[in-house]
C-alpha cells in the first residue's frame, strides 16, 4: 500500500496537528520521566491518509512527547530533556517542524512578578543528502503580552548563550542506536515515525524561560496549552 501525500498536506496545512486541549507532563523529583500525547488519530474520518485506490484508511497519526528530567553529576546542572516524537509517513524529502509551547505551574513562586505568558521552542529535522541520519536544529523562543501575544526568539545579550536556551546533546549521527527517524516498511517512505531530542537547564537567569523546580515536597508541571504548540510538514 502506498499513501496518497496530498491527503497528508491537508492535514498538516490546515490542522497543523495543534493540540486541541491542554496535555502536562510533571514530575516530583529530578531523574524522573512523564509522557503526553498532544494528538492522535486512528480513524478513517477525513481529512485522512488514502491507499493507492484513493480509499480512506486509518491514518495512526499521533504526536507524544516525553519530558525526561536528571542532573549531570560532573557539573551539578539539572536538566530537562524533551523527546516529541511524529509517528506518520515522513518523505526522505520533507522537513520536520515541531512547534512547542509550555508554562511551568512554579514560574512565579521561582521567579518574583513574572509576565511571562508561555516559553517554548522549534526543533526542525532535515534529512542529510548523503546518508540516512537527520539533522536537528533547535530555536528558543516565547510569548509575553497575553494569551494571544507573539511568538518572539529569545535574544538575550546577558546570557553566553544569547538567550537560545535548547541544544541537542548528541547529533543523529552520533548516536549508536536509538536514531531519530524508525523506518518504515513502505518503499516509498523513509520513516513511520520521526522525533526530536532537546535539552535545557531546568533553571537559568534567562528572565523569557520558563523555570522548573522539581522536588519531593511539591510535583512541578510543565502544560502545553490549547492550540499553542503544532507540526508541520513542508
Amino acid at each position: 500500500m502506498s499513501v496518497h501525500r496530498s491527503a497528508w498536506s491537508a492535514l498538516f496545512l490546515a490542522a497543523s496537528l495543534a493540540t486541541a486541549d491542554a496535555k502536562e507532563v510533571s514530575g516530583a523529583f529530578v531523574d524522573s520521566t512523564s509522557k503526553a500525547t498532544l494528538f492522535v488519530n486512528s480513524e478513517t474520518a477525513n481529512p485522512n491518509a488514502k491507499d493507492a485506490t484513493g480509499t480512506a484508511v486509518g491514518s495512526n497519526v499521533k504526536w507524544d512527547i516525553e519530558n525526561l528530567t536528571y542532573k549531570d553529576e560532573d557539573t551539578g546542572t539539572e536538566y530537562m530533556e524533551i523527546t516529541t516524537t511524529l509517528t506518520a509517513p515522513i518523505l526522505d524529502t520533507d522537513t520536520v517542524l515541531f512547534h512547542v509551547e509550555y508554562t511551568s505551574d512554579r514560574q512565579t513562586e521561582i521567579v518574583s512578578n513574572s509576565a511571562l505568558n508561555r516559553d517554548g521552542f522549534e526543533c526542525k529535522l532535515v534529512k542529510d543528502v548523503s546518508t540516512d541520519y537527520w539533522k536537528t536544529t533547535v530555536k528558543d523562543v516565547y510569548v509575553r503580552g497575553g494569551v494571544d501575544g507573539t511568538v518572539t526568539d529569545d535574544f538575550s545579550n546577558a546570557s553566553t548563550n544569547k538567550g537560545q536556551d535548547w541544544f541537542v546533546d548528541t547529533e543523529d549521527k552520533d548516536r549508536e542506536s536509538g536514531h531519530l527517524c524508525t523506518g518504515s516498511a513502505l518503499s516509498d517512505i523513509q520513516c513511520a515515525s520521526i522525533k526530536c531530542i532537546v535539552r535545557r537547564a531546568l533553571t537559568n537567569a534567562d528572565a523569557d524561560d520558563m523555570q522548573f523546580k522539581p522536588d519531593t515536597a511539591q510535583v512541578n508541571k510543565m502544560t502545553f496549552p490549547k492550540l499553542k504548540s503544532w507540526i508541520m510538514l513542508n
